[in-house]
Order: structure tokens, then sequence, then C-alpha cells
């Protein structure tokens, strides 16, 4: 049973109302996709804190990758940037940047304090117990999390999530006045092949199952964007213990 006190230290109201959750599982398992998109998500002094955090506070190492069908996972990860520019366009996977930690270390300002309690409670049991009533699945104890930035170029190919023991993918929007022109839209196409468009959209929640047999891709951060950033705190519920993944990425 979801403590719902300690949940309201992070979700706007009423997403905490049991007609609510069963209203976006509905939503949820119908979507040709079985995707949920959740707007005005976090409560907004958790957003602002974890906005500033991240686009003033944190470190970020670009990462680059290219796709192979000589890999098990039909991807070959963390290339070096001198390998990915060589490559065919056609070959290269993805490119943006992962989270490598604060600036300053020692600094324990709030923001940074705030960004570790809220990686802690994604880990927590309340957590996954609200996505697991959300999506009707049941979780291993301990999702895969990280943070994420897309910058002017930025862009992750087309692929599926379905692989390893993933079984429930997330993604938190964490860029104030990002623009739809600015790029970096998430694309899911379903197995029929039709495509649903999602827009980073400020502390909103973005879940989808990987074992729906869909495709994804974000598209390239356009240079109108500046030096804005499209933040995102993203990752996986992962399958019971002793459940193996199907397919590959």
């Amino acid at each position: 049973m979801i403590d719902q006190a300690w949940l309201d230290d992070w979700i706007q109201p009423q997403y905490l109302q049991n007609d609510f959750i069963e209203s976006c599982h509905r939503a949820f398992t119908s979507h040709p996709a079985r995707l949920l998109v959740m707007n005005d998500f976090l409560l907004d002094e958790v957003a602002e804190s974890l906005s500033r955090f991240l686009s003033r506070e944190a470190r970020f190492k670009s990462v680059y990758g290219l796709y192979s069908n000589a890999y098990r996972h039909g991807n070959i990860s963390d290339v070096p940037e001198e390998t990915w520019l060589e490559a065919e366009e056609r070959t290269r996977f993805y490119r943006f940047s992962d989270y490598a930690g604060a600036v300053d270390e020692s600094r324990p300002g709030s923001n940074k304090v705030l960004f570790q309690r809220f990686l802690s409670a994604l880990r927590d049991r309340n957590f996954k117990i609200f996505f697991e009533e959300l999506s009707g699945f049941e979780f291993g104890p301990v999702p895969l999390i990280n943070a994420y930035s897309y910058k002017a170029g930025d862009f992750l190919g087309s692929h599926t999530d379905d692989v390893k023991n993933k079984r429930l993918s997330f993604v938190f929007y964490l860029s104030p006045d990002w623009e739809r022109r600015f790029g970096g839209l998430l694309h899911m196409i379903d197995p029929q092949g039709r495509v649903t468009v999602i827009e980073p959209q400020y502390s909103s929640l973005v879940i989808f199952d990987v074992a729906a047999k869909t495709t994804h891709f974000i598209d390239p951060v356009k240079p109108c964007a500046g030096q804005r950033a499209r933040l995102t705190i993203s990752g996986w519920f992962v399958k019971p213990d002793g459940e193996t993944a199907r397919g590959t990425a």
C-alpha cells in the first residue's frame, strides 16, 4: 500500500487520488504504445530545484554510440568522439551527455541535496508501488536511474528498450520554457506504425512499456535552442528477480 503522505513531498496531489491513479492506469493500458504522459507531475518547488541543479550545478560528460550488427544488443556504447565522427552518418546511434556529478562535489547546496534525495526517493518502495499501480506490472526492487543533457545536435536514434531486464521506462522532463521548435522530441512508434510525438514539457513525466513491441527515437536538438539543454531524469523499473528480458536493442 502506498504511503501517500510520503509521496506528498514529491508529487502534485491530484496524482495520488485513487480515482485518478485508476484513470491513468486505464489510459496507459489502452494506448496503442502502452504509454502515458502526466503533465505538471512534480511539485513546483521540486521541479524548480531539480532543474536548477541540472542546469547550473551538475557536470555532464558527452557520450557517443554507434549501431552495429556485430554486437549482442545491436550497438556499441561509449565510442571515442573521433571514431563516431569518422563513422558513416547512418551508423551513428546517439550523441548526448550523461550526468557525471556536481560541479563542486564538496559544496552541500540545497539543490544538490534535493537531487540526491529525489534519486533515493525513486528507489523507495512507495514510488515502486505507485508505478506498479499505474502500469499494473510487478517490478524488481531497484530501478536504473540517470540524468541526461541534450544540447544542439544531440539525438538518440531509433531503438527498443526491451533488452536485459528492463520493464517500464520513465522520463522526467526538467527544462523550463522548452519550445517544440527546439527539437529533442520523443517519437514513439507502435506495432502498427502509428507515431506518438511527445514534447519535453517541463515537470511532466512519461512512462512506457518496453515490452509493447514499440520503437522510439529522440530527434536532434536544433541550433535555435542556443545554449539551452533538454534536461531529464530517466531510467527503468526492472523485472522481478529471475525473469529474463526478450529481444535486442
